[in-house]
């Protein structure tokens, strides 16, 4: 990106196409009922969309993950609660779904189930009775753990094709576009 206010992104800067300040931007259907795009519109294509690409690879990702976790009873949403705990346990309510980057809604049906398979506890905040913190069962540790080499397998395969310092760049970079999103 440009961090320059006012100016297209960087990847609308590539593929964008100028419209005439006449030109009207509307689309309309052909007696075919194709509808017709102005030849005047900024276009960004997906090959160039980060967007598109991210939902490519997390979606690829969570397919092949929870194809490879199914007999453990958990998918990539609960992996993904139980790996943060696995690192931060005691986290708040909060705190995780932050971590999780989970919509309020979906985040208490993904917590009511973990919590169901007995993968995770809640238990009052000792400095405020308001607050409750999530921690890791022994079963939620030992679920982990037994996940783990799928996961990393998962990820390894995705990674196959690039160099190791090309795969700590990508990581490194996707780290930094996280943070740019999720403070």
């Amino acid at each position: 990106m440009t961090g320059t206010k006012g100016k297209l992104p960087m990847a609308l800067k590539v593929a964008a196409r100028k419209k005439s300040k006449s030109a009207k931007n509307r689309s309309t259907a052909n007696s075919d009922g194709i509808i017709e795009r102005s030849a005047n519109a900024n276009i960004l294509p997906l090959e160039r969309n980060i967007v598109h690409h991210f939902v490519r690879i997390v979606n690829g990702l969570n397919i092949k993950l929870a194809e490879s976790i199914r007999v453990m009873d958990v998918n990539p949403v609960h992996f993904r609660v139980i790996q943060i705990l696995y690192e931060h346990d005691g986290l708040t309510i909060t705190e995780l779904r932050e971590q999780c980057v989970i919509a309020q809604a979906v985040f208490s049906r993904v917590l009511k189930q973990v919590e169901r398979r007995k993968l995770i506890r809640r238990a009052v905040d000792e400095n405020d009775k308001r607050v409750y913190r999530i921690y890791l069962t022994k079963k939620g540790v030992a679920t982990y753990e037994a996940a783990l080499p799928h996961a990393s397998k998962v990820i390894d395969e995705a990674l196959s094709n690039l160099t190791a310092a090309d795969a700590d760049k990508l990581i490194s970079l996707a780290a930094i576009v996280d943070k740019s999103l999720n403070p």
